[in-house]
Parts: structure tokens; sequence; C-alpha cells
């Protein structure tokens, strides 16, 4: 996993791209099946400014202490190695999940607009991302 070039990122609201980073969340559910040239590839994950409160209610519900994350940041990175459309997980809902695997928190996550689906990240970005977490 590395950071490098322009790279792809997805936006998630809260709580979820804390349940991806910290609690083991290894589908994230979309209605749109993951493009090809995605899987396979690391991705960085942005949190939307929007928080999803019924989302957060429900991982409470369920045990999970969230750690919230500030919106509308860069705050990590994830692997996307596959897209499923059926699976026994916990975290699964459907229609469409993308297989997630190897995240990683940012220590200082970095303020981004984001935006729908995936979206490509400037160099100057993530070469910042890169010397902040990889000196």
């Amino acid at each position: 996993m590395r950071l490098n070039g322009n790279m792809k990122c997805i936006a998630l609201k809260e709580p979820w791209a804390s349940a991806v980073l910290f609690h083991g969340k290894r589908h994230e559910n979309r209605v749109w099946a993951c493009p090809k040239e995605i899987i396979g590839t690391t991705v960085l994950l942005h949190t939307s400014i929007t928080l999803d409160r019924d989302g957060a209610e429900y991982l409470r519900q369920h045990g999970f202490i969230i750690t919230p994350l500030p919106l509308g940041h860069i705050v990590g990175m994830v692997d996307i190695v596959g897209c499923v459309t059926k699976a026994d997980s916990f975290w699964f809902v459907g229609p469409n999940g993308f297989v997630l695997e190897n995240p990683v928190a940012f220590k200082k996550p970095i303020r981004h607009r984001g935006q729908l689906k995936f979206f490509t990240v400037p160099e100057k970005i993530v070469s910042q991302l890169a010397k902040e977490h990889y000196p």
C-alpha cells in the first residue's frame, strides 16, 4: 500500500469511515458496482461533511464506540480487493459491497473537498500525506 501520484478517493459518511479504519468494517455498501479499474488498488478515504446519525446510533446499539473523525477530511486509505453482491457479514447490506483490506488511519487528516463516487486527489495533496505519514 503506497501513497503515490494522483490517487482515487471515496467519501464515506461518518461513522462509516471510523468503522472501516477502527472496527473491522470490510464491506462498503453502494447501490452501484465498483469500477473494475479500482479493484486491486489503494484508495484514500474521505469523510463527507454529513454525519449519518442513524448509522451512529445503529453502531452504538451494537456495542461499538465510535472514534469521531473530522468531517470533510482525507482520513486514511484502504485497499479495494473486490466487489460482491452477497456476503455473510454484519457489515454487508448490499446491493453491492466493495471488499476492503488493510485500512490505515492517517495521524494528521487533511481537509479536502469530497465528491460523489470515486474522485481523483491531486498529486500535491497525496505528496503532503506521504510526507506526514511516511517520512
